[in-house]
């Protein structure tokens, strides 16, 4: 099967290698991120979720997108923030298993996925 490469495929590789490089350099962001919200909660003086900081960082990388929307670096932050705030989110463990098995050809009644 030939390999069709998009932009999207491209981004989303780009995102992986350089949240794998961050950490490698930093650590687990599953440590940082619930930290910068501590900090940014004493800062707000309200309570700041480890989720809401990718968020914001997100939000970051839009007003750059808006002011150049071809600079790719920031579609691939964007790409990676997405991946943080999902890893940091306090997702049901069911809703992972959902979206990360393969579709069954025809949904069960017994399928907890099938809505």
């Amino acid at each position: 099967m030939p390999r069709v490469k998009t932009i999207a495929a491209i981004l989303l590789r780009h995102a992986a290698r350089v949240l794998v490089e961050r950490n490698s350099t930093y650590g687990s962001i599953s440590l940082h991120f619930p930290k910068a919200a501590r900090l940014w909660s004493v800062i707000l003086d309200c309570r700041v979720e480890a989720w809401q900081v990718a968020l914001c960082l997100d939000a970051l990388k839009t007003t750059r997108i808006l002011a150049n929307p071809g600079h790719l670096d920031s579609w691939i932050d964007k790409c990676g923030y997405s991946a943080i705030g999902a890893e940091v989110a306090p997702i049901a463990h069911g809703d992972v298993n959902c979206i990360l098995k393969p579709e069954p050809p025809i949904a069960s009644e017994d399928d907890p996925c099938s809505h």
